[in-house]
C-alpha cells in the first residue's frame, strides 16, 4: 500500500528532530528533503498537539512533551520490558554488577536501551534510556547481529559507523564476521574493552515467536572483576535469562497475532 503523503512528509521531520536537540525550519527543510513551507505547516500542526517545541530566543525546534508522553506509554505497554525489569534486578544481584536490555528496531536498524538495573554496591555504568548501542563493538549488539538472516546482516553491518572507540575494537570487516561467527556458535557476544575503556560486557540474544531476534540483554562490569569470573558461567546466567525473556516475546506475540484474527 502506498503511504500518505502527507504522513510521510511528517514522518521525516520528526526522524530529523529525534537526531538533533534543536533546529532552525531551513536546516530542517534541507535535511528532510522538503520546502520550507511544508516544514513550517507541519511543525505549526505538531506544535498545536504539543508534539514539539520552539525555543523563544533562537526559535529552534525540538520535540516536546506531547512525545514524550507517547512514548511513555508505549513504553509502559511494553510486555517484554515489563517481564525483563525483575529478570535484570535479579540478575544484577546476583552478579553484582549492571544489566541491561536493548530493543531492535529494524526499520532504523538501530539497538536501543530499553532497561538498566544497576548494581546498588558496585560502580555506575550509565548509560541514557533510548541511546543506540553500536552493534558492531557492543556485547548487546553482536549477540543481535550474529543472529540475522545474511540479508539482514548485510543491511545492518552497511548502517554501523565502524569507528574506532578503543585500542580494541574491532573494525576490520573480516575481523568482525569472525566474531560474529564465534557469538553464533557460543550462543552470546563479547566486548572486552572495546566500546568503553575499562568496561567488558557479556550478552545474549532474546527471540521472538518465528525465532527472529527481537532484543538482547547483557551485563557491564570492569575489567578486573569481569576476568575473575569463568567465562562460560557467567554466559549461562545471562542466556538463562535470555530463554526466559524469549518465551514472554513468543507468547506475547502469538496473542496479539490471535486477538488480530
Amino acid at each position: 500500500m502506498k503511504p500518505a503523503t502527507t504522513i510521510t512528509k511528517v514522518c521525516r521531520v520528526l526522524d530529523e528532530l529525534r537526531n538533533h536537540a534543536s533546529i532552525g525550519i531551513t536546516d530542517l527543510a534541507k535535511r528532510s528533503g522538503l520546502l520550507p513551507s511544508d516544514v513550517h505547516r507541519i511543525l505549526n500542526s505538531l506544535q498545536s498537539y504539543g508534539y514539539i517545541e520552539q525555543d523563544s530566543v533562537t526559535k529552534r525546534y525540538r520535540l516536546g512533551l506531547g512525545l514524550m508522553r507517547l512514548g511513555l506509554t508505549v513504553f509502559q505497554r511494553n510486555d517484554l520490558q515489563e517481564a525483563a525489569h525483575p529478570l535484570l534486578q535479579n540478575l544484577s544481584e546476583r552478579l553484582e554488577t549492571s544489566s541491561h536490555m536493548a530493543i531492535y528496531d529494524s526499520r532504523a536498524m538501530e539497538l536501543f536501551l530499553v532497561e538498566q538495573i544497576d548494581f546498588q554496591a558496585g560502580p555506575v555504568i550509565r548509560r541514557r534510556f533510548g541511546a543506540t548501542e553500536d552493534c558492531y563493538c557492543t556485547a548487546l549488539g553482536r549477540a543481535v547481529l550474529a543472529h540475522m538472516d545474511p540479508a539482514s546482516l548485510g543491511q545492518a553491518l552497511a548502517h554501523c559507523s565502524m569507528a574506532k572507540k578503543t585500542a580494541n575494537t574491532i573494525t576490520d570487516p573480516v575481523l568482525l564476521e569472525r566474531e560474529l561467527a564465534a557469538t553464533r556458535r557460543r550462543g552470546y557476544g563479547l566486548d572486552r574493552e572495546e566500546s568503553m575503556k575499562g568496561v567488558c560486557c557479556i550478552g545474549a540474544p532474546v527471540h521472538g515467536a518465528k525465532g527472529d531476534v527481537i532484543a538482547a540483554i547483557s551485563v557491564s562490569m570492569v575489567a578486573r572483576q569481569f576476568n575473575r569470573w569463568n567465562e562460560t558461567s557467567l554466559a549461562a546466567e545471562i542466556k538463562r535469562v535470555a530463554r526466559q525473556l524469549s518465551a514472554v516475546a513468543s507468547i506475547g506475540q502469538l496473542t496479539r497475532r490471535l486477538s488480530v484474527s
